[in-house]
């Protein structure tokens, strides 16, 4: 049996959220290289470029390897995957879910959470910290 994974601390990893709050305040980007194609029940069918690093480009003309990736998501993706566009936190779209669909705190919040991993998994989302507000400019000193 292998020991259980190690999870860094904040203090190891400074750039980490490292509290509940700000955890949720992190701001969803949607990739702008994806393609959606909207489909009649609410949902979409999305297409992204595959990636491959400088040395796999001779491997991938010669195998003929996809160059692109399609996923179908549901309404409740394709929503969140509109959503990601900078300005809403993830704070806000739980508590947009949580009015839309009637649950809880806790049901929304794991919802919201499983479904941004899928995205950030297949490279459709990404997730930026909040820029912190400016600080006031100090008086001047005579």
């Amino acid at each position: 049996m292998s020991p259980p994974p190690v999870i860094p601390s904040p203090a190891k990893n400074p750039g980490a959220p490292k509290s509940f709050t700000e955890q949720l305040a992190v701001v969803p980007l949607a990739n702008r290289h994806v393609r959606t194609q909207p489909e009649a029940d609410g949902g979409a069918t999305v297409t992204v470029d595959q990636t491959y690093p400088t040395w796999m480009e001779l491997p991938v003309a010669l195998l003929n390897l996809r160059r692109q990736r399609s996923y179908r998501l549901d309404p409740i993706a394709f929503g969140l995957l509109r959503g990601a566009d900078g300005t809403r936190s993830l704070a806000t779209e739980v508590s947009a879910m949580c009015s839309e669909h009637r649950l809880s705190f806790h049901e929304a919040r794991v919802l919201v959470l499983s479904c941004m991993a899928l995205l950030m998994q297949r490279g459709l989302v990404v997730l930026a910290a909040p820029t912190p507000p400016e600080a006031p400019p100090a008086p001047a000193k005579p």
